[in-house]
This record gives structure tokens, C-alpha cells and sequence, in this order.
């Protein structure tokens, strides 16, 4: 990740002209940088979904829990407060 950072401050900061090969190689570093966020932000929103309704991924993927959940606040900053704590939020 941190050659990624040069190249990528290089091109966009830099002055320097870059070679054939090494503006490819910061085009790939680009997007695979840009490819990890994107996951890792899907990850995060879909994590920040459970705490919200307050349930597991096992809760989450079982077909037969048709009902409420019993655990789910009325507020969704209780069901965060009741994971992270109340001083923390």
C-alpha cells in the first residue's frame, strides 16, 4: 500500500513525467486502491446495519426467523449504545 501512496502522490502532486510502465503501475495501484475501499466500505455499511437492527449474521441468514426480533430497541442509537456502550455515543 505504501508504493501504491508514492506513485499515486508522485503522478498527482509531482511534476516528474512519469514512464509507460510506471504510469501503468500507478493506474493499477489506483484502482486497486479504490477496489479495497469500496470493499471495505460495503463491509462496514453492512456490519453498521447489524448493530442497527441489533441482530448477528446467523440471526441474519436464517429463512425461518420470520418474527421481530425480541433484542431490537426502539431507537437505533440504543441498539448502538448497547454494543458500543453509552459513553462512547
Amino acid at each position: 500500500m505504501s508504493q501504491c501512496f508514492i506513485f499515486i502522490t508522485i503522478e498527482l502532486l509531482g511534476n516528474t513525467k512519469l514512464k509507460a510502465n510506471s504510469k501503468f503501475l500507478c493506474q493499477m495501484c489506483a484502482l486497486t486502491c479504490l477496489l479495497l475501499c469500496l470493499s471495505m466500505g460495503t463491509l462496514l455499511a453492512f456490519h453498521l446495519y447489524h448493530i442497527a437492527k441489533n441482530v448477528t449474521t446467523v440471526e441474519f441468514h436464517i429463512e425461518e426467523m420470520k418474527t421481530d426480533n425480541p433484542f431490537k430497541k426502539s431507537k437505533i442509537i440504543d441498539n448502538f449504545k448497547e454494543l458500543f456502550g453509552s459513553d462512547y455515543i
